[in-house]
């Protein structure tokens, strides 16, 4: 019985590998797809979270005139820093999702062009 599982194991193993080579993908793959993603995730948060902040003092506030008088203020009274306040949430939540998303995508595509 060992025999048959310990054959069933290696069949197994050189089907996925020979698989694996026949279509072009190597083991690293998935994981340079997915960092890619949450790279770009991490992009996303970083060049849009002023914005975000902007809009929000924008909504809650009366005291600013517009998207220019609020990134004035904002930069004047509280520093640069002030634009990423709040971020470490997003970078992780944005960061997480749209590497899922990234990697899932490149997977599905792989796994179209073999069919």
């Amino acid at each position: 019985r060992q025999v048959h599982g310990e054959l069933i194991l290696s069949y197994a193993t050189e089907h996925s590998r020979m698989s694996a080579e026949k279509h072009g993908v190597d083991s690293y793959q998935s994981a340079k797809e997915f960092f890619a993603g949450c790279l770009g995730g991490i992009s996303q948060v970083f060049i849009g979270q002023p914005f975000d902040i902007m809009k929000v003092r924008l909504v809650t506030s009366n005291q600013y005139k517009g998207m220019g008088d609020a990134f004035r203020q904002i930069l004047s009274q509280e520093g640069p820093l002030a634009f990423y306040k709040g971020s470490v949430a997003p970078l992780i939540g944005v960061g997480a999702a749209v590497s899922i998303q990234f990697g899932v995508v490149e997977k599905t595509k792989r796994f179209f062009q073999v069919i």
